[in-house]
């Protein structure tokens, strides 16, 4: 072996060659080392020595390339002649269809994703008034928006979840509701002109995404030791009706719905797993009053409906209107002994922002989302609100001052 410098050492160490991650929603792509950065064609050609079907793919625009760099040495004849090399990292994302639809997301990986995430540990203990926790709007299949798509809303929900079981170990509450609060799916096509060209899920893969959610949030209560009884119910949305045109709905608008469909699909699968699910129960419409359900909880009773209410005039209202068509709503529920007439308190969601009107005696609420936000809307309206995901105490042992019948309200 010769001396450092002598002229036996005349190779430099093999090249390093190209490197690929895939999270399962885009890859990202480090190239070989490289004295410029790589053509289209030899970009495409890296992509099929990994597998990978170069047309499937593009550059993400939004998303800068990344440059590494180093110097690689080598004598020749005596002489030491070195040369600058980079390697150049590229985030690919997959290529909008012909028909300008948005790339799909990879539901198996989805799924996956969902049920990766472990429960959280709690303490044991107990309390009177029941911990209600409010899924609203999730609207899973949305993509394109500033808030992200439907890997965003997951985590979205993921996250306030494990918020959620975070105050159940401080509340200590014995009985717990999920309380599913519609558009749980964004569908396909029917609620606005561009929408085809905008979901990241076709249905089935909306309705089992979802439904796999659901089944992840149940998981994350029941692992909770101060739970004795956890209560699952769905209502009927606008995004959950079959449409195949513009308020086009081709069957029946409040029983065969999606939100519902999901419910069953959940309520089919713990029923074969008594063991685990055997205290957890499942609530839907009663036929009578398909629109909306009354929960029990802790001696009082709670209304929910998803919110897609209409004025006297038969015409939708937005913004802070909507609580007053609620609370109309309400009053002709209560005059007409409807299924919300007895009940103590009326929450909604649907206006994808939070309002409160306490201006009576039994309150109103409106949920805000747990979706990305709605490009079409705010560039309609010019308006916006922050997702969230609401829960309170709510029982005749909620509030100790007897004032509310909610209390500890949170927004994860």
């Amino acid at each position: 072996m010769g001396k450092f410098g002598d002229a036996v050492h005349t190779r430099s160490a093999a090249p390093k060659g190209s490197a690929i991650e895939d999270d399962g929603f885009q890859l990202s792509l480090t190239t070989r080392p490289m004295a410029v950065a790589p053509s289209p064609a030899e970009l495409n050609l890296m992509l099929e020595e990994w597998g990978y079907d170069a047309d499937e793919f593009e550059v993400d625009p939004t998303q800068p390339m990344r440059v590494g760099g180093h110097e690689s040495a080598a004598m020749v004849d005596g002489v030491w002649s070195y040369a600058k090399l980079r390697n150049f990292r590229f985030m690919l994302r997959r290529r909008v269809d012909a028909d300008g639809n948005a790339f799909r997301v990879d539901v198996d990986e989805l799924v996956k994703r969902i049920h990766k995430r472990k429960p959280a540990k709690v303490a044991p203990a107990a309390t009177s008034a029941g911990f209600v926790i409010f899924l609203a709007d999730w609207q899973i299949g949305k993509g394109n928006e500033a808030g992200g798509g439907s890997p965003e809303t997951i985590d979205r929900v993921q996250a306030a979840i494990t918020a959620k079981v975070a105050t159940i170990k401080r509340l200590k509450p014995s009985h717990v509701v999920l309380a599913g609060m519609g558009d749980w799916v964004e569908g396909c096509t029917g609620f606005y002109d561009e929408q085809p060209t905008r979901i990241d899920l076709d249905n089935r893969q909306q309705i089992r995404t979802a439904a796999n959610l659901l089944i992840w949030c149940v998981d994350q209560v029941i692992a909770c030791p101060t739970v004795e009884r956890v209560t699952v119910s769905a209502v009927p949305s606008n995004h959950g009706e079959n449409r195949t045109g513009k308020r086009t709905t081709v069957t029946d608008m409040w029983r065969d719905n999606k939100d519902l469909q999901i419910l069953d699909r959940v309520a089919e699968a713990m029923n074969v797993n008594p063991d685990r699910y055997g205290h957890v129960t499942t609530v839907e419409p009663a036929n009578e009053w398909p629109e909306m359900v009354a929960l029990q909880i802790d001696g009082m009773r709670l209304a929910t409906h998803h919110g897609h209410l209409l004025n006297p005039k038969g015409k939708a209202v937005g913004g802070t209107h909507r609580i007053a068509v609620v609370r109309k709503w309400w009053e002709t529920n209560i005059a007409n002994r409807r299924g919300a007439a007895d009940c103590d308190a009326f929450v909604v969601a649907h206006g994808h922002h939070l309002l409160i009107d306490e201006a009576g005696v039994r309150p109103v609420m409106q949920l805000p989302a747990s979706d990305g936000g709605s490009e079409h809307f705010s560039t309609m309206t010019g308006s916006s609100s922050p997702s969230g995901c609401v829960s309170f105490l709510f029982g005749v042992h909620a509030d100790p001052t007897g004032r509310r019948p909610w209390a500890q309200l949170e927004i994860d």
